[in-house]
């Protein structure tokens, strides 16, 4: 009974300081002020696990005569954000995940469908989302996949599914890609143009804007992401995973190079050096071993730890880890001291 009101009490001092009712009262005259700050509300209610209230607020938000019409339908946005959690929670089984995913993106289509302005950051975030999420399907489909045996009669199919979604994926973030990158060359070439008619001298480094570079990380590391998970549908050593492998290597290599400004960087790194390593499994010829032993090396020095050891230090902490987990993996836990350990202790001291 205590415990019970401790956590009703904990609830409602939680709520209180979320809620956005005095905010919304000083915003009255600024529908879409009020509309902003009940959707963070929403967001909020997501971050700390409230699910089911977080569901009913995005309910309400939709059909709220306090929100303008052309913004309510950021409630699906809202709603396809709060399945996608539910579907990720590891308590949520096969079923429950496949449902909740399906629910995601059944409210960012709705979302992309009804929202009026699609040159806007919401329409362009809800576009990698319903890609991400999309992996996040796939992904679950995988770990059921490695439960099957090969002899499986229903896995050909499974995996034939998996594939083509996470293809179709893969191509669309592609595209996205390349559509910012363009965005980002054109707005470098205005940036000289401007300096040229202006007789100065152009900055040594472009700064962008913060919408167009978190698109740009955004949709790096979801595509990233995809590029991973795609040799896993199979299994490892048959020539459907050599093959996928292959594309996801090349596929990998083409971009990550260029976010040598951003943290996808870093992931990128870890990616390549598992995918690497995969390589490396799979190989008999000892020339060949060596070859993709040292690829893993190159993976980690030249991308992960490119940077200082104090730039995106929490993500360089974690590659320690998985460096030390890949070479351990492929057989080489001598190195582990010389390559992890003392490469730490000499990047943080203390």
């Amino acid at each position: 009974m205590k415990r019970t009101l401790l956590f009703s009490l904990a609830l409602l001092v939680l709520l209180a300081s979320l809620a956005p009712s005095a905010l919304a009262e000083e915003k009255k005259a600024d529908k879409k002020g009020y509309a902003y700050y009940e959707y963070q509300f929403g967001i909020k209610l997501i971050t700390y696990g409230f699910w089911n209230l977080a569901e009913k607020h995005f309910q309400n938000y939709l059909k709220d005569p306090k929100i303008p019409k052309d913004l309510r339908p950021k409630g699906y946005l809202g709603l396809a954000i709060l399945y996608k959690a539910r579907g990720q929670n590891r308590k949520a089984t096969p079923k429950q995940r496949e449902e909740y995913f399906d629910k995601a993106l059944a409210n960012i289509e709705e979302f992309l469908q009804k929202w009026p302005n699609k040159d806007t950051i919401e329409y362009r975030s809800a576009q990698v989302e319903k890609y991400g999420i999309e992996i996040d399907r796939v992904e679950a489909k995988i770990n059921e996949l490695e439960g099957l045996s090969l002899k499986d009669p229903e896995r050909k199919a499974k995996e034939a599914a998996a594939s083509a979604k996470l293809r179709e994926a893969i191509n669309e973030l592609v595209k996205i890609h390349a559509a910012i990158r363009e965005e980002r060359a054109k707005y470098e070439d205005s940036i000289y143009e401007d300096c040229e008619k202006r007789g100065v001298d152009p900055p040594d480094y472009i700064v962008f804007p913060d919408e167009m570079n978190q698109r740009w990380y955004s949709i790096a590391f979801v595509l990233a992401r995809a590029y991973l998970l795609y040799p896993r549908i199979y299994v490892r050593g048959t020539e459907e995973f050599k093959k996928a492998l292959d594309f996801s290597l090349t596929g990998l290599e083409d971009f990550v190079w260029e976010h040598d400004n951003d943290s996808v960087y870093i992931y990128g790194g870890i990616f390549l050096g598992r995918l690497y390593a995969d390589k490396l499994a799979i190989s008999k010829d000892p020339e060949e071993r060596q070859k993709y032993k040292n690829k893993v090396d190159s993976a980690f020095n030249d991308y992960v730890f490119a940077f200082g050891p104090d730039v995106y230090r929490q993500l360089r902490e974690q590659a320690y880890n998985e460096y030390a987990e890949i070479l351990l993996e492929i057989g080489s836990a001598s190195d582990i001291i010389e390559k992890v350990w003392n490469r730490y202790v000499k990047d943080y001291p203390n």
